[in-house]
């Protein structure tokens, strides 16, 4: 069992493409192509956890943040980051991270929050929009085969396996000269064209653009949308309970999915309140609040609500912020869900030593 192996199984599930933009997911340290011994999955990666996989013989641990975001300029051990880095490189442990992948992936977090509470996804929250792009690119024709071997190199998903030779055109081009006389004249230059077409996922198109871009100005390109967005996949979810239920045992079904021994929540309503549609957007999700309220949610639950969210919103809809840690925990049973349906009998364990950062007095 190869480590791309483990990788391939868990972005068939949530593919690179579906990331957001900011994001980082994807192998972080590591050789993709090393025997893999065993996965170790956590929520975040620490020193202790790169430690845990060492005693446990797993050279592979599979996170739901990224151990690498903002990029590092040096690896001298001065930053948890760096100092996770080396000793991970090391002890040979490879670092695979998938995050908002994960969150906008069909059946992803979101999706199991409200699965844990038991109400069943309607639909998307908020749609995601990073959808498949295709690739026109158009090139002198002694070139065509050169860009299509930069390109092919540069993104190893698209559709029909190589890029595709699409038409053949002529560009001409008018130079003005004199003939022997000095008589003024118009030369034209006639350079055959290529067109290339493909289909990329949309993760990939940096890499693209950057080849193509390197190629030389005669080569020009556009990138088209397929599909504005894609509602099957995105951040968050809206759902339904079958019967609507009271406000207290709503909050109870909440502490109890994600774990969470308190909850922060806007001003309550009426006692005998309840609740049937609600919103979920597991991790930092208070961006989403107004769709939550269009989408005719009685409850919205999601972590990280600024005060001014609460006061702003907080007489539309009830907002309920069960933290960051707690409204992602379950990525880690995900994680094992996607791995054993793979690899029914390989040795995939849960982090015993990671632990929530944020402690409540």
């Amino acid at each position: 069992m190869l480590i791309k192996h483990i990788i391939s199984a868990i972005e068939e599930f949530a593919p690179l493409a579906l990331q957001e933009k900011w994001d980082n997911t994807g192998l972080q340290v590591g050789d993709p192509s090393a025997e893999c011994s065993g996965v170790l999955l956590c929520l975040d990666v620490s020193e202790s956890v790169v430690a845990e996989a060492v005693e446990r013989g797993c050279n592979l641990v599979v996170s739901h943040h990224p151990l690498l975001f903002r990029g590092l300029k040096r690896i001298t051990g001065a930053t948890p980051s760096e100092r996770c880095v080396l000793a991970a490189i090391k002890s040979g442990v490879a670092i695979y991270s998938s995050h908002t992948a994960l969150d906008s992936a069909v059946r992803g977090v979101s999706h199991a929050i409200a699965q844990s509470i038991g109400a069943k996804v309607e639909r998307v929250l908020h749609p995601s929009e990073n959808g498949p792009l295709k690739l026109v690119v158009y090139t002198p024709r002694h070139l065509a085969e050169d860009v299509r071997a930069a390109i092919a190199d540069a993104a190893d998903e698209f559709g029909g396996g190589v890029p595709v030779v699409a038409a053949d055109a002529v560009k001409t081009e008018s130079t003005r000269t004199e003939d022997a006389d000095g008589v003024p004249m118009l030369e034209l230059n006639h350079t055959p064209y290529a067109s290339l077409s493909m289909t990329i996922s949309s993760e990939r198109r940096r890499e693209v653009e950057s080849v193509l871009s390197g190629m030389g100005d005669e080569i020009t390109y556009q990138f088209i949308r397929l599909s504005e967005s894609d509602s099957r996949t995105g951040l968050g979810v809206v759902a339904r309970f079958d019967k609507p239920i009271a406000l207290d045992a709503f909050m109870d079904r909440v502490k109890s999915a994600c774990g969470a021994d308190v909850l922060r929540c806007s001003e309550l309503p009426f006692p005998d309140a309840e609740v049937q549609r609600v919103a979920v957007c597991g991790g930092s999700g208070g961006e989403f609040i107004p769709d939550a309220v269009r989408a005719g949610a009685d409850a919205y639950i999601t972590a990280d609500v600024r005060y001014h969210d609460f006061a702003e919103w907080g007489d539309r809809i009830l907002i309920v912020d069960a933290g960051h840690y707690e409204t992602e925990s379950c990525t880690k049973t995900l994680f094992m869900q996607l791995i054993k349906e793979k690899f029914a009998n390989f040795a995939v364990y849960i982090s015993a030593t990671e632990k929530n950062p944020i402690n409540y007095l």
